[in-house]
């Protein structure tokens, strides 16, 4: 990034193509999940939501050992606002706790046409 100053962030997208068991890392250096386990994982904790039509737009960030998602959620044209925040907060709170390595959520919302 040093050749090009105008570059202030770079994403790299890197699928493991190993287990923990037979990593050529060491013991100490924490193996975090590929984006398309992520992406099952909130998908998986998303179907406990009969409101949540579809989800969509997935980022991922890996700072150190934290992964922070973001993602939007497609919900019912008739949801009115008060009610899309509610399910995105317990989206949210669900995301975090059955998901243990993801540190971070922000969630977008969207009504379907």
């Amino acid at each position: 990034m040093n050749k090009f100053p105008q570059i202030r962030e770079a994403l790299i997208h890197v699928e493991g193509a190993f287990t923990e068991e037979d990593s050529p890392y060491p013991e100490e250096f924490k193996i975090l999940p590929s984006q398309s386990t992520v992406i099952a994982d909130i998908k998986r904790v998303l179907k406990k939501f009969p409101e949540v039509r579809e989800s969509e737009y997935f980022t991922i960030h890996y700072l150190r050992e934290e992964v922070n998602v973001f993602f939007s959620i497609v919900l019912d044209m008739a949801t009115s606002v008060s009610d899309a925040q509610r399910i995105g907060r317990l989206v949210r709170i669900g995301i975090l706790q059955e998901i243990s390595y993801i540190t971070e959520a922000t969630i977008n919302y969207e009504l379907a046409k």
